[in-house]
């Protein structure tokens, strides 16, 4: 190993010290950088992207000096992050077991996602073929209401050209021995490159092809490093002592790394500004995929502990791209706090087929996490007052619909299944809101001192990446860190169902609710870009009246109500392809004009027919009090600014 090699592993948090333990981890590494061998007890994972066929890469697992605790194999029903089962073992076919003389060995599939070898003591290999995700003609049933988030935990396999791996649907592992290293071993053609946060030994060429070695040492960091294989190299650069890795896969000569760089810099450096001492990793890898045309896509991204993945739609213009970029990468930046650094045993000792606990602190993972990605940006002056508290109503609106009857911490436990299954999005409003008042009682009681953050800080002091908290009595160490009027908030609103007064609340920060009359559009708002102001698809594709507001008052004349299915509109069936006309079309009815509307209500078929007229709605704006206190406009200025 050079010199420059063993600068690199120190930068990378191997943390070579000149002592005997550090000499011993160092001749470990130089023992797998040349033979990707080790005598420690291993699994050996060697992926082929040379020899694709039919979009499916041939994985081979080889036990070294390691024998199963029992006769079970496992591909991953859910992974960490997303909450609902996928099962992975569906994309896994002619799995055969072998011993050491390359006889085979009886295999019984029990289901999608488990094989059971009674032979164990004899099994020395396991090799099958990986499909790839994204190109399945039956993907959208799979991944039915959630395709805009299929590349961030798929994979995809272009032969010669690009490859995305996410670790969890191409290696499983053995029931009770998740804890277990593996080493990776990835051929590709030598004219592509890899990306990954993954410890990387060494990557050998030879005969036109490149073959990289990774090192994981559990299960869990095999499934938290995607990797990345395209002819574009990445591009690695610092944000202060953050080492950021940015790779990207694009059909666009536009959208590049070099591209997106100005974009990621200044996010980051705003961040990890906005954070300040707050310590939370040394690298940081973004991977950017853009998805096959058959994937419905926008932008989305799924955390990882040093990085995140995205996708994005081949429709996506630069411009808009490193709008979303900013925004839904601030999101997934703030996980490293939580639940990568700060989270409980049941995603510590995360159970990949569901028959552990799920956490009940989704509340903190995906609410605190949202909030932060809106308060770091009026901090530091991305985003104007008005701005942020537009983002705020706008959760508030959200937050109501979804059913308001349910705990937040019962919601999270009980995330797998319905009913609860389809609350999950709330934790993206009504999660946040949570964020957002504990964030101004915990000022109010600290008379501006402290907020959400300094918790945080005082938690992470705690515990961290490799310690967890233990989850039945987190919102109890909370209350004695605090005060028992946070312990009696969490019991309304987050254990509980009380609705939030926001109202009240707001007004200790010298702010105000305020509702008036302004003007819309007949199907969607004039300052909101989302069509869910008015509309949402349900689970048979159907588009239904009610979103974030209120109906407004020309959809009521019409004799319309929430939950109404549009069936047409002027004999124009009302669908997913017809949807965006329909709006268009509607931007140029005259007042006087005769507008008619089929729709569905309890099963029965009704026809509204109405005069056009230039529609208002009343809405809720969050304002300053113009009488607040001089103490309130201290206590919004520290909970803002400080």
């Amino acid at each position: 190993m050079t010199k420059k090699q063993i600068n690199y592993s120190m930068k990378n948090k191997l943390s070579l010290k000149y002592s005997y333990k550090s000499f011993l981890f160092l001749a470990f590494l130089m023992l797998l950088s040349c033979t990707g061998r080790t005598e420690r007890p291993s699994l050996e994972v060697s992926i082929d992207l040379v020899e694709v066929i039919d979009d499916r890469v041939k994985v081979n697992i080889v036990l070294n000096n390691y024998r199963p605790k029992t006769t079970t194999f496992f591909m991953p029903e859910i992974i960490p992050g997303t909450y609902s089962d996928f099962d992975y073992g569906k994309y896994i076919s002619k799995l055969k077991a072998f011993d050491k003389n390359e006889n085979n060995l009886v295999v019984k599939r029990l289901n999608d996602n488990t094989w059971q070898i009674p032979d164990i003591n004899k099994l020395h290999k396991i090799t099958y073929w990986a499909d790839d995700i994204l190109n399945r003609e039956d993907q959208k049933e799979t991944f039915y209401g959630r395709d805009q988030m299929l590349g961030t935990f798929g994979t995809n396999f272009e032969k010669g050209d690009n490859f995305l791996l996410n670790m969890q649907a191409i290696v499983g592992y053995f029931e009770m021995d998740k804890n277990i290293p593996y080493t990776l071993k990835i051929k590709y053609p030598k004219d592509l490159y890899a990306s990954t946060s993954m410890k990387e030994i060494e990557t050998l060429e030879k005969e036109g092809c490149k073959t990289a070695f990774y090192y994981a040492d559990r299960y869990f960091t095999v499934v938290d490093n995607p990797i990345l294989i395209c002819k574009k190299p990445s591009i690695n650069f610092k944000v202060n002592d953050l080492e950021i890795q940015l790779a990207v896969y694009s059909n666009s000569k536009e959208i590049t790394p070099k591209a997106l760089k100005g974009t990621i810099e200044k996010l980051i450096g705003l961040q990890e500004n906005y954070l300040s001492k707050l310590k939370t990793t040394d690298r940081y890898t973004i991977i950017l995929y853009e998805v096959p045309k058959n994937i419905h896509s926008d932008f989305g991204a799924l955390e990882h502990n040093t990085g995140t993945q995205a996708v994005f739609s081949s429709e996506l213009s630069i411009a808009y791209l490193k709008e979303r970029v900013f925004n839904v990468i601030a999101h997934e930046f703030f996980h490293v706090l939580t639940p990568l650094q700060l989270h409980s045993e049941y995603i510590h000792d995360f159970n990949y087929n569901t028959s552990g606990k799920m956490s009940k602190h989704l509340w903190l993972y995906e609410g605190v996490t949202e909030y932060f990605s809106m308060l770091f940006q009026v901090n530091k002056g991305v985003i104007s007052e008005e701005e942020f508290y537009t983002k705020i109503m706008n959760k508030i609106h959200a937050s109501k619909m979804f059913n308001t009857k349910i705990s937040l911490t019962k919601t999270s436990q009980n995330i797998l299944e319905e009913p609860y299954l389809s609350e999950y999005n709330n934790f993206y409003h009504k999660g946040a809101l949570i964020a957002m008042a504990l964030d101004i009682k915990l000022r109010e009681i600290s008379q501006g001192r402290s907020g959400i953050l300094h918790l945080i800080k005082q938690l992470s002091d705690t515990y961290g990446a490799t310690k967890p908290f233990k989850d039945a009595t987190f919102i109890a160490e909370i209350t004695a860190l605090t005060d028992l009027s946070i312990g009696n908030f969490f019991e309304k609103y987050v254990e509980g169902t009380e609705p939030i007064p926001y109202g009240d609340i707001l007004n200790k920060i010298g702010l105000q609710l305020e509702s008036k009359d302004v003007e819309t559009y007949h199907f969607s708002h004039k300052t909101n870009n989302s069509l869910g102001v008015y509309l949402k698809r349900n689970s048979e594709e159907q588009w239904q009246l009610g979103g974030f507001f209120p109906l407004n008052d020309w959809q009521y004349k019409m004799g319309l109500q929430e939950g109404d299915i549009l069936v047409s509109v002027n004999k124009v069936l009302f669908n997913t392809e017809t949807l965006f006309t329909i709006i268009r079309d509607s931007f140029a009815w005259k007042h006087g004009d005769k507008v008619s509307i089929v729709i569905k209500r309890e099963d029965k078929e009704l026809t509204k027919v109405s005069k056009v007229f230039s529609p208002k709605v009343n809405e809720t704006f969050i304002t300053v009090n113009p009488d607040a206190s001089k103490k309130a406009k201290e206590l919004r200025g520290r909970w803002l600014f400080d």
